[in-house]
């Protein structure tokens, strides 16, 4: 938009402020991504704290944050990652407990 627009615009009171995308939603996510990849234990609780954290903000915002998809998406992958982690480790302890041979 042309400068002298947005500024009639802003005098007027008809433009009202962008959206912005919540930055903890999306750190949410990138977290409980690399809880598969890299941290795991780690990155999908980072990823669940961030994610609630950015749902408040985005709720208390009126409407000029966006981003609960990804807050929602990162949540989500952070429970699945955990639930990941608790199986995987499950899986080897009942390894070491049911294998034959062992004195």
């Amino acid at each position: 938009m042309h400068p002298q627009i947005w500024m009639r615009a802003m005098a007027s009171g008809r433009a009202t402020a962008c959206a912005r995308l919540n930055e903890l939603a999306v750190l949410s996510l990138i977290c409980s991504i690399l809880g598969f990849v890299l941290l795991p234990g780690i990155g999908p609780v980072a990823g669940l704290i961030l994610g609630r954290r950015a749902q408040r903000e985005i709720a208390a915002s009126a409407g000029q944050q966006y981003g609960d998809a990804l807050a929602d998406w990162g949540i989500s992958l952070g429970y699945g990652g955990l639930l990941f982690l608790a199986l995987t480790l499950a899986g080897v302890a009942l390894s070491f407990i049911i294998t034959p041979g062992r004195p």
